[in-house]
C-alpha cells in the first residue's frame, strides 16, 4: 500500500473553548503549529460525545494527526469513531481503556499543597467542588484534598464534597450559602471552569459584612485571566510543557507512521500562592 499523503494539517479537538485553561492551550497549539508551517483545523464539543464523534470522522480524511480534549470517561464511547490510519494524540484527559499517546497533568502535589496551606491559614472547614467524580483527574484531586485534611489540624468530611454533574446546572449562590451553613471559611474547586464560575460570583457577592469572606484555591493560568488579578491560589497547568510533548510526539508520529511507540506523559501542575488572597477583603 503506497503511503498516506501528507496533508500539512493539525486537527484539534476541545471541550469548551470558553474556559480560560483550554482557550489557552488552544492558542498556544495554534501558534506552534502554525509556526512550523501546518494548517490548524479546529471543532468544538461542548462536551457533547456524539459531536466530538462527528469531528473525529469529519478530521481524519483532512488532518495528518488529531489532538484531543476529549469529553470521553471511557474510550469505548468514541472508540469506533477514532481513526486508526493517522496519529490521534488525548490531551489533559485519558478516557479509560484509551490505547493512544495521552498527555496529561498530574495535579496530586500542588493540590496536597495548596489544601495544606489554607488549612494552616484558616482552622476552619474547607469544601470542596468538583466535576464528574468518574474521571481520573478529579478522583486524584479528591484524594490529594482528602489526604491533606488527613495530615492537618482539620477533619476530612466528605459530606463537604459538592459535586457538580454539568456547569449548566450549577448555581454558585446555592453553593456558597451551602458552605456558610457548615462553618466553612475556604473552598477548593477542581476545575479552571469552575472556577472561573465562582471567581465571578465572588468578586461581586463575597463583601458582605455580615459573612467571613470564602476563600478560594482554584484553578487557572497564572499569567491570564480575573483569577490571577484578583490574586487567589491557582492551581496551572503545565500548557507549555504540554504543547511541546504535543508538538514533537506529533511532529515525529507524522514522519515515521509505522511507529508504535504509545505513550502516556505524566506532567506536574504547579501551586502559586499570594500572601494576599483578593477575595479574602479581610486579610492584611
Amino acid at each position: 500500500m503506497a503511503p498516506r499523503k501528507l496533508r500539512n494539517t493539525i486537527g484539534i479537538i476541545v471541550n469548551n473553548d470558553s474556559t480560560t485553561y483550554e482557550t489557552l492551550l488552544l492558542n498556544s497549539l495554534n501558534t506552534r503549529f502554525r509556526n512550523a508551517g501546518y494548517q490548524v483545523m479546529v471543532n468544538c464539543t461542548d462536551g457533547n460525545i456524539q459531536w466530538e464523534r462527528e469531528a473525529f470522522q469529519h478530521l481524519k480524511g483532512i488532518c495528518d494527526c488529531i489532538l484531543a480534549v476529549s469529553s470521553a470517561i471511557r474510550y469505548e464511547e468514541i472508540e469506533d469513531a477514532v481513526p486508526g490510519q493517522i496519529p490521534v494524540i488525548f490531551l489533559s484527559h485519558k478516557p479509560e481503556g484509551c490505547p493512544h499517546t495521552a498527555i496529561i497533568s498530574s495535579d496530586y502535589s500542588a493540590v496536597y499543597q495548596g489544601v495544606i496551606s489554607y488549612a494552616g491559614r484558616s482552622g476552619k472547614k474547607i469544601a470542596c467542588v468538583c466535576g464528574d467524580t468518574s474521571l481520573p483527574s478529579t478522583q486524584e484531586c479528591l484524594r490529594a484534598y482528602r489526604d491533606a485534611l488527613s495530615v492537618s489540624p482539620l477533619d476530612y468530611d466528605k459530606e463537604l464534597i459538592y459535586e457538580v454533574p454539568d456547569m449548566e446546572s450549577f448555581v454558585p449562590r446555592e453553593l456558597i450559602h451551602n458552605i456558610r451553613q457548615e462553618d466553612c471559611t475556604a473552598l477548593f474547586a477542581t476545575s479552571p471552569a469552575l472556577t472561573s464560575v465562582l471567581v465571578d460570583y465572588l468578586a461581586f457577592h463575597n463583601t458582605n459584612p455580615m459573612h467571613t469572606p470564602i476563600a478560594l484555591l482554584g484553578y487557572g493560568n497564572f499569567d491570564s485571566g480575573l483569577t490571577s488579578r484578583m490574586h487567589i491560589d491557582l492551581i496551572d497547568h503545565p500548557v507549555e510543557q504540554i504543547v511541546d510533548v504535543a508538538f514533537q510526539h506529533a511532529t515525529y508520529s507524522i514522519h515515521h507512521p509505522k511507529s508504535q511507540n504509545k505513550r502516556v506523559f505524566l506532567l506536574k501542575g504547579t501551586l502559586h500562592t499570594h500572601t494576599l488572597n483578593g477575595l479574602r477583603i479581610n486579610e492584611e
